[in-house]
């Protein structure tokens, strides 16, 4: 059976990129600008001013791998550039071998900054992958043949201070009441997700 696990309790609970790798890991990072976070990834980009080792775009599909080449695939802030968002989804989910984890850090949708950036089209909750999640009501709508075993996700509250960690366990604890009523009065700006393959 599939679950949505609510991480960050305490904040080291959830770390980016997904745990530590060892030599034969096979890592994509996906959009990954000039900025490589891996010596051992391969890079995916659509701009070829990045120097990326693939330039793709994602909103092309089929991606330029076979089923099931990456062990890892770290997308830091790109999805929320994309405007096929299923397909992508599906995608990184196709290229994921079995066991996988897709890693991902978004703008979170009551953030002010989730609207600074004009080639945003989209902005995240606890819920975003609802529908690719294995056992969900949502799946039932067919969307995608994409399915995760698992979903934990966090929302960032930065610092390890006393009321940083307040804050952290209130809005994990009480993530409905948060989104559905307080977000906007107590905006957090990123949420980082892990997908279990």
């Amino acid at each position: 059976m599939s679950e949505v696990i609510i991480t960050g309790i305490p904040h080291t609970g959830l770390t980016f990129p997904y745990g530590a790798y060892e030599e034969n890991t096979r890592i994509l990072e996906v959009g990954c600008g000039a900025e490589r976070l891996y010596s051992i990834s391969v890079t995916l980009d659509k701009n070829a001013g990045h120097h990326p080792d693939i330039v793709h775009d994602l909103e092309e599909t089929p991606y330029p791998f076979p089923d099931e080449s990456f062990d890892l695939i770290v997308c830091r802030h790109v999805l929320e550039h994309v405007h096929h968002f299923v397909p992508a989804v599906t995608e990184l989910h196709r290229i994921l071998k079995t066991g996988g984890v897709i890693s991902i850090e978004a703008p979170y949708f009551s953030s002010v900054h989730a609207y600074t950036d004009p080639t945003h089209v989209r902005f995240f909750t606890s819920r975003s992958f609802d529908y690719f999640l294995e056992g969900s009501p949502q799946t039932a709508f067919g969307y995608s043949p994409a399915r995760f075993l698992r979903i934990e996700f966090e929302i960032v509250v930065p610092g390890d201070n006393l009321l940083s960690q307040l804050v952290r366990r209130l809005i994990h604890r009480n993530m409905k009441r948060y989104e559905e009523r307080w977000a906007y009065i107590f905006p957090r700006h990123t949420i980082r997700y892990h997908l279990f393959k």
